[in-house]
């Protein structure tokens, strides 16, 4: 296969992290060197971390230049990134940079626009919304969003998981920068189809009969875990498993007291691999982010809902998702605690959903249309044609 060009994807995300923008790039960045391009990926490390481990199987065409986030000496982390890079531009020539969004890139985006290199952003979430939801000051928001703009002033165009996003940096671009719908997906190579298994359950006192509900992922505001609880309040013999940690779960044990169902809701902290997957089979319905307005975001494309069909559970999100509609096999939307409660009936009654069948039927769909590679594949064909079409502008 010959190299369809030479590509520098620059992350502000770490690189040795955990998160679902750490995953996006190293499953984009690998993807794309599968297909052909000439991938680097220069991002930054917390410590002396072993990277390894995530590049696994990683293409060939794959060179990964990790960056300590702090050396000796050597200032902030968005300073580091931006030598890195421009030591790496003196060295190589590239066709075209990819820059995930993250303060952190500034500088670096700022180094390939002066030495003439296209770069695109991927951009994943409303910058201002989100530092308003977490709390930040004013002039912490003002800051970052500040440098944001400052990055997309000279960029080529932008890949956002939203139409909503696209219209939102559609103002921070050059009038003739181009703006593409790009998707997140999830791992196949990690999910599994869930057969169900009660054994899980079982061990916690859970019967056949009873209704489990899991929800993945940080407890942060926008993902409405309370909203789940509220509408667990009124349905008998229904159970709510929580996977992961944040920064909201005091408020959330104290508020399942509040409303007398803490024997119904358990808390497991982070889990992955195969005791994620036992749990996943042993589990009903899966629950996306359900308040994402609480960021000013009213459509996303969360990880986690990718996993729950890439595995086949029906799922209940609160938001529009860009790839999925009302006939997307096993996605239920709800709003409010009473319309989640009222999907969760609606769940319960088809009283097939445990089934091999439907389950495969969820999981089929999403391995054609919410994978990584499925993913990979349509930004590749966006990037081709980009560079096909500005090669021939040059000659």
């Amino acid at each position: 296969m010959s190299q369809i060009g030479r590509l520098l994807y620059v992350s502000g995300n770490y690189l040795d992290g955990s998160d679902g923008g750490v995953e996006h790039v190293w499953e984009i960045a690998d993807h794309l060197a599968h297909l052909g391009w000439g991938v680097t990926l220069i991002g930054l490390v917390r410590g002396e971390s072993n990277i390894s481990d995530k590049q696994g199987n990683a293409s060939e065409r794959l060179t990964v230049i990790p960056i300590q986030a702090r050396q000796r000496g050597g200032g902030l982390p968005a300073f580091s990134l931006w030598r890195a890079v421009a030591r790496l531009t003196q060295q190589y020539d590239f066709d075209l940079g990819y820059i995930r969004p993250a303060r952190k890139t500034l500088f670096a985006a700022w180094r390939l626009y002066r030495i003439d290199v296209p770069y695109f952003v991927e951009l994943n979430t409303n910058t201002r919304g989100e530092y308003r939801a977490l709390g930040f000051n004013r002039l912490a928001v003002a800051l970052a969003d500040w440098m944001e703009r400052r990055q997309f002033s000279h960029a080529r165009g932008a890949f956002c998981v939203t139409r909503e996003l696209g219209e939102y940096v559609r103002e921070r671009l050059p009038a003739d920068a181009k703006v593409w719908i790009t998707g997140n997906g999830f791992r196949t190579e990690v999910t599994d189809l869930a057969v169900f298994d009660e054994g899980p359950r079982s061990a916690l006192g859970i019967s056949r009969d009873g209704t489990v509900i899991t929800f993945l992922g940080s407890m942060q505001p926008w993902h409405g875990v309370d909203l789940l609880m509220k509408a667990l309040a009124c349905l008998p013999d229904t159970y709510l498993w929580v996977i992961g940690n944040g920064p909201e779960r005091f408020c959330l044990e104290a508020m399942a007291r509040s409303l007398d169902i803490e024997n119904r809701v358990f808390w497991f902290g982070h889990r992955h691999g195969v005791e994620l997957q036992a749990l996943l089979n042993a589990s009903d319905i899966g629950a996306g982010s359900l308040a994402l307005h609480r960021n000013g975001m009213y459509e996303a494309q969360p990880l986690k809902v990718r996993h729950f069909l890439g595995v086949g559970l029906p799922t209940i999100i609160g938001y529009k998702d860009t790839l999925l509609d009302l006939e997307t096999p096993g996605v239920f939307y709800a709003h409010t605690p009473e319309e989640i409660a009222e999907r969760i009936q609606e769940i319960q009654k088809r009283g097939n959903t445990r089934s091999v069948e439907y389950r495969q039927q969820v999981r089929e769909f999403a391995l054609q249309h919410l994978s990584w590679g499925a993913i990979a594949r349509s930004t590749s064909s966006i990037l081709t044609d980009w560079l096909d079409s500005t090669r021939q502008e040059r000659r």
